[in-house]
């Protein structure tokens, strides 16, 4: 085996492994947002789209895209999924961890 191939082997096994430890983070986020309302986490998808720096540039697709997510015919539990991916995907982790941090302190007496 060649030392290229050998190094691009290696690469993509790092790859997986990265894709694997993100994905598991990401889907404890999603499951969690999950157990919120819908409405609350649209309202909170539309927000974080309103106060994005990019919303000029990236004009009214995202805005239809969370149409579509509300639009569809499914489960409410895909549509939050949906949701709580869109706002990691394009607002980051921080800001869907800031929703549930504010949800968690609404609930708590």
């Amino acid at each position: 085996m060649r030392f290229e191939q050998a190094y691009s082997t290696i690469q993509d096994l790092a790859r997986q492994l990265i894709n694997n430890t993100l994905t598991l983070q990401r889907m404890k986020l999603v499951t969690t947002a999950t157990q919120y309302e819908l409405g609350v986490l649209e309202r909170y998808a539309r927000l974080a789209q309103i106060a994005s720096p990019l919303q000029e540039e990236q004009g009214a697709s995202e805005d239809s895209y969370i149409d579509r997510i509300m639009q569809r015919q499914m489960d409410d539990e895909l549509k939050k999924a949906y949701l709580a991916a869109f706002i990691l995907t394009h607002f980051g982790r921080d800001t869907l961890d800031g929703f549930l941090k504010a949800q968690r302190q609404e609930k708590t007496p």
